[in-house]
């Protein structure tokens, strides 16, 4: 496991081990076009209504718990046809990654408390649902207004 594959020695500047400047211009990074790829997949395989949703008067708030989901979860929900500031909002206290979860005691968003921000957002946009990712996105919660309470 020690041993470098063959080849690889031409691609290195040897004193500092990083890719030479030829290497590095073959470098292709491949988040943009799998990104697009992966939401035209979504939008194309599981959106069947997105002029119901775009007509729709459901409203609901999202939350990132300071992590990573906001910029995946808000291009998913406008390729389904829902507008943000007209059916979505985000918590804007939670909406960056922030390491410290400075608004959380605990940021898993099934424990009691960890959506309180969120349900305020809500009540304030007269949303009738809350829907939660953990910090790195691959937990889900969700809460509904029934009655003048959020639940979960």
């Amino acid at each position: 496991n020690l041993k470098r594959w063959d080849g690889v020695a031409e691609l290195l500047d040897q004193p500092s081990g990083e890719l030479n400047s030829a290497a590095a211009s073959k470098v292709v990074d491949p988040y943009a076009t799998a990104t697009e790829d992966y939401f035209a997949a979504l939008s194309s395989s599981l959106c069947a209504a997105r002029g119901s949703n775009k007509a729709s008067a459901l409203k609901f708030v999202y939350t990132a718990m300071h992590g990573v989901g906001y910029p995946f979860t808000s291009r998913m929900m406008t390729e389904f046809g829902f507008e943000e500031g007209k059916h979505f909002w985000a918590t804007p206290e939670q909406n960056e990654p922030d390491p410290e979860f400075p608004t959380a005691a605990f940021p898993n968003p099934e424990e009691k408390g960890a959506l309180t921000l969120s349900m305020a957002c809500a009540a304030k946009h007269g949303a009738d649902y809350v829907i939660a990712n953990d910090p790195d996105a691959d937990r889900f919660t969700a809460a509904e207004k029934v009655g003048d309470k959020y639940l979960q």
